[in-house]
């Protein structure tokens, strides 16, 4: 495995930010934040399930917590690794399904005005 820094470095470079979880397992101890990093890495492999798709239930994930900054992140990394706009929103109904109309008020609307600016 990948020593942490190299790991916060293509994490960084693939998010533009480090998780805050990578810096609260420092705190925590060398070892804890070397586990979190190689977890981090394992997650996002793409070698069972591609990171499409993974994506896409981050997606549905952050809709569910109401995570609006997070379902941002994962809409564009599920594009950048080919999900389609239309997949994007069948999440998004699906999700909004189970979670009920805040989640429709909170969050679908960044994320459609998001996609919208994707197909320009």
């Amino acid at each position: 495995m990948k020593n942490v820094k190299e790991v916060e470095k293509e994490v960084y470079e693939e998010l533009g930010f480090i998780p805050p979880a990578f810096k609260i397992a420092e705190k925590l101890g060398e070892d804890f934040h070397e586990v979190i990093a190689n977890y981090y890495k394992i997650m996002y492999a793409g070698d069972v399930i591609p990171l499409k798709y993974k994506y896409l239930m981050a997606i549905a994930t952050g809709v569910m917590d109401e995570h609006k900054e997070k379902v941002m992140i994962d809409t564009k990394k599920a594009l950048k690794y080919g999900a389609s706009k239309e997949e994007v929103i069948e999440v998004l109904r699906m999700t909004v399904w189970w979670k009920g109309a805040p989640a429709l008020v909170k969050i679908v609307p960044d994320v459609l005005k998001y996609l919208d600016k994707k197909e320009d």
